[in-house]
């Protein structure tokens, strides 16, 4: 599954079965990219 943030950049991708990291971009290494600003595209309800 890849992975944007809100803004639409592309974080990695997400292994759908096991949910580890399979690519993930160095910016979440580093701890620049909160959890809450990861993006799966999945529905989700609420407000942005």
């Amino acid at each position: 599954m890849e992975v944007y943030s809100k803004s639409g950049r592309h974080l990695g991708a997400i292994d759908g079965v096991t949910g580890e990291w399979t690519d993930r971009a160095d910016t979440i290494k580093d701890g620049k990219v909160s959890e809450n600003e990861i993006e799966t595209g999945k529905t989700t309800s609420g407000s942005a």
